[in-house]
């Protein structure tokens, strides 16, 4: 197999971002939708870059509302007005609160166009898949993004037709990010998923990694991030439910930011990365280190590294 360097297999997932451009018009209002207000560092890192994608591309983002503050009466929105959702692994039915509010958006907003950002698609149920997917089907003027290939089939093989593949949002902070160099000595640490999508290490590194401390997102960000998301959270979510139409991005990014720096300045300690966490892979190759990967409890990680990142050599990816 001839040798790809990092640069060239980053640029290039960085560069395919631009094809988002072509399923709505950029010179048009935007209102971009279910931003993570929650404290999981690999949608914040989906978030951001989605940001840094809209500045770089001077789309005008009109409203901006998560799935928590989004108003129960907000008026009926111009038809030209491009409805953006969230890119994540949220597509599905173990997630699905979020599910049924996006069901409801293509619901809400028939008559504009909504773009939904690269997505992980999964159902556990035949029978669920075809009914949430029906719904969505049911809107006439839509695009949404697989964030792999067996993601992109899914949706196709249930009726959808606007459907294509789109790296992760993640990806537009290649260049973006500060990339400390790696520490002197081999250090490494261990990320690992701790909620229903947990998996356990690869009985084959159970003894290399016996000496080290597993982590999760919630506990490698600081003190102070996990206490103000967990306070502006709250906040915020008790405001919504009076349902006036008062963005809360201002109150919630900040905190995403600390969120972020503080994650950043945890992995500058690492030349190495175990991990089943799909953002721990991405961010792991965004700031230049070694990444050893293994699935979430269906595939996530080895169908994203198969459809992007497959001759990225800094990452071995343990098949189950």
């Amino acid at each position: 197999m001839v040798s790809v360097s990092l640069d060239a297999v980053m640029n290039d997932l960085r560069a395919k971002l631009s094809g988002v451009l072509e399923s709505f018009d950029r010179n048009k209002r935007v209102m971009y939708l279910d931003y993570p207000v929650h404290r999981n560092v690999g949608d914040l890192l989906i978030n951001i870059g989605t940001e840094q994608f809209f500045k770089e591309n001077n789309i005008h983002v009109w409203r901006r509302y998560s799935i928590w503050d989004f108003p129960y009466h907000l008026p009926r929105i111009d038809p030209d007005v491009t409805v953006i959702c969230h890119g994540g692994g949220n597509f599905g039915d173990i997630w699905t609160e979020y599910q049924k509010w996006r069901e409801a958006i293509f619901e809400k907003y028939a008559n504009n166009r909504v773009v939904v950002l690269p997505q992980t698609v999964y159902f556990g149920s035949a029978e669920i898949a075809r009914a949430s997917i029906g719904k969505i089907g049911k809107h006439r003027n839509y695009h949404i993004y697989g964030r792999d290939q067996k993601s992109v089939d899914t949706l196709r093989s249930a009726g959808l037709s606007e459907v294509s593949v789109m790296p992760d949002m993640a990806h537009a902070l290649w260049g973006v990010l500060p990339t400390p160099p790696n520490p002197q000595e081999h250090r490494a640490f261990l990320l690992m998923r701790t909620d229903v999508e947990s998996t356990s290490l690869p009985e084959e590194y159970k003894r290399e990694c016996a000496s080290l401390k597993p982590y999760d997102w919630l506990t490698i960000i600081s003190p102070l991030a996990r206490v103000l998301g967990r306070l502006t959270g709250g906040i915020i979510r008790r405001e919504a439910r009076v349902h006036l139409d008062i963005q809360k991005d201002w109150q919630w990014y900040p905190v995403r930011d600390m969120a972020i720096r503080s994650s950043l300045d945890f992995f500058s300690n690492y030349s190495t990365i175990y991990t089943n966490r799909l953002h721990g892979m991405i961010l792991g190759v965004l700031l230049r280190k070694q990444v050893i990967a293994f699935d979430n409890s269906y595939g996530k990680l080895s169908g994203y590294y198969g459809t992007w990142l497959s001759e990225c050599n800094e990452i071995k990816l343990v098949r189950s």
